[in-house]
């Protein structure tokens, strides 16, 4: 019995250091770094203003779902790892279907695979 309690209050304190510290963080997620080239012209219902009617509103997360499934979709098929990333390679290919990363770009050279001019 008190081997299980100092067991489990050393457990505890473990955890308490762990999240008071900063530990225990969720990894980047690295799909976030990704837009997609002519996004406004392919779904242009995603950026309605608020406010709009319902259908609208409808809409707009219908077409974000389909954006989001064709980021996963494309990340997929490049062997790129929406969460950790991906090699040169597979970001070379992610770009090659469409896609730019607008923050944190880890492989600059691999701009010349970019189907779109952006900021």
């Amino acid at each position: 019995m008190m081997k299980t309690a100092t067991v489990l209050a050393l457990g505890l304190s473990t955890l308490a250091a762990g999240c008071t510290f900063e530990g225990f963080r969720l990894p980047p997620d690295a799909a976030l770094d990704w837009k997609l080239c002519n996004e406004r012209k392919i779904y242009p219902d995603i950026h309605i203003p608020p406010g709009e009617s319902i259908e609208r509103q409808r809409e707009m997360l219908r077409q974000m779902g389909l954006r989001d499934k064709r980021k996963d979709d494309d990340m997929y098929a490049c062997g790129y790892n929406p969460i950790a990333g991906g090699g040169r390679e597979a970001d070379a290919c992610v770009r090659k279907k469409g896609w730019y990363v607008w923050r944190n770009d880890i492989f600059p050279e691999n701009k010349i695979y970019e189907q779109c001019q952006h900021d």
